[in-house]
């Protein structure tokens, strides 16, 4: 086999060298947001940009990236897009280094709800003519949230897990109390016997 499909990727085998270029579904028929919807202007400028970038990104041999792009292009005509539109959106997207693209980016993550930060200003008043509250919130109140667990993080894993050893072991968090306490080990003896009994999972506290 010199090529394999996954998602919207073909990745094959050239002059020994692997390629990749975009894989579309011979059922595929494109289904992107007509134009004279009633959504902002903007919405429907960054569908095309974003689309062109997944093309910049994918292919990587610019001759195959440009007829992706030309049938990319007369998808949209077909949509109802401006070819100027279209082209303007086009080129600002292929401007952008391949090498950029493939970079990974780090995500930041951040509990706090900036939302609420306006009303917690606003609010902060009030606390202060309250005597009780206003020795507790000296300044405004930092809001966070955390999420609880769900389906999803509970299936999916965003890095593989080690190797499961059997026997009880401290969860390593960061908050946990009972990790210096739990006892390391793969057996329990029987207290006043000689005899040993093996755990058999993976148990933390």
């Amino acid at each position: 086999m010199k090529h394999i499909h996954f998602l919207d990727t073909t990745i094959y085998i050239q002059d020994n060298t692997l390629h990749t270029t975009i894989y579309q579904k011979p059922t595929d028929k494109p289904s992107y947001l007509m134009y004279d919807s009633f959504h902002l202007d903007h919405t429907k400028h960054a569908i095309i940009y974003s689309q062109a970038l997944r093309y910049n990104r994918i292919c990587s041999d610019t001759s195959e990236r440009d007829q992706h792009l030309e049938t990319l292009r007369k998808d949209f005509i077909d949509r109802g897009y401006n070819p100027r539109v279209i082209d303007h959106n086009i080129h600002r997207a292929i401007k952008v280094s391949r090498h950029q693209l493939l970079k990974y980016k780090q995500k930041r993550e951040t509990d706090r709800l900036k939302a609420l930060r306006k009303i917690a200003r606003e609010l902060q008043g009030t606390l202060e003519k309250d005597n009780r509250l206003h020795t507790i919130f000296p300044d405004p109140p930092l809001l966070a949230f955390r999420q609880p667990p769900n389906l999803r993080k509970l299936i999916i894993r965003s890095s593989l897990s080690g190797p499961m050893n059997n026997g009880t072991h401290p969860c390593g968090r960061k908050r946990c109390k009972t990790c210096p306490h739990i006892l390391s080990a793969d057996r329990v003896q029987i207290p006043g016997t000689i005899e040993e009994y093996y755990i058999h999972g993976h148990y933390t506290c």
